[in-house]
């Protein structure tokens, strides 16, 4: 699901406490797969002690029976799907734009689906969590035209052309992918619109880009196995 967003998004956050329900009310035998992604692994570790994790067991890398297993936050929901196809439980915990983009790649699977949200609240990110975002020189949508030369990250392909043509309809653009770096294609002059996430915004201010427009922002899902019942 793509949010599209004012600019002047951003609550008062340091008045805001979030209760974090316990997650062993979720996850109580298997794997739980989190991510290993520097960013987005300090804050669901921070996530997971919220919600009632002990250090030592973050250290020892289980609670209960449940084992706690990294991998990049983008192969969390192929880790899941893999062994929820073998019968084995298991959760994983990472951003809700990587679950989505898994979906729009791969098409929602029938064994899997979100089990709770924790919401994603930081003061220091310019949106108050990631938010993936257009942008291009003077922060004008009007400026991105027919051809546009457009850099997007690799693991946002599907939800950055989703995007690209819902809002632009008929402009055609010369899409490329990154693993990294799309700032720097901008500094270099290889393309002039970039869609990337943006948190505190030093990156793309020192590159000269403006935000156009706020595509999504991101929180973190507890995804696992979907519970189907007879009515």
């Amino acid at each position: 699901m793509l949010f599209f967003l004012s600019l002047s998004y951003k609550k008062n956050l340091g008045e805001i406490k979030m209760y974090r329900e316990p997650i062993r009310q979720f996850v109580k035998e298997g794997i739980l797969y989190v991510p290993k992604n520097g960013g987005l692994n300090d804050y669901v570790l921070s996530v997971l002690m919220d919600a009632g994790i002990e250090q030592s067991e973050l250290t020892q890398r289980r609670f209960g029976n449940v084992q706690l297993v990294s991998c990049r936050g983008e192969d969390i929901s192929q880790r899941v799907t893999d062994q929820l196809k073998k019968g084995n439980p298991a959760y994983g915990l990472t951003g809700d734009d990587l679950f989505d983009e898994f979906c729009l790649e791969k098409g929602t699977p029938e064994n899997i689906t979100v089990i709770n949200t924790y919401d994603w609240l930081d003061e220091k990110a310019k949106f108050g969590r990631p938010a993936l975002c257009l942008l291009n020189r003077t922060g004008e949508i009007a400026d991105v035209v027919e051809d546009s030369a457009v850099a997007v990250n690799k693991k946002y392909t599907a939800t950055s052309r989703r995007y690209l043509d819902d809002r632009f309809k008929e402009n055609r653009f010369l899409i490329t992918e990154y693993s990294g770096g799309t700032e720097d294609t901008f500094i270099k002059k290889t393309n002039s619109v970039v869609v990337e996430i943006v948190y505190g915004g030093d990156s793309a201010k020192e590159a000269k880009l403006r935000i156009a427009e706020v595509i999504r922002v991101c929180d973190i899902s507890l995804i696992g196995k979907r519970i189907t019942t007879n009515s």
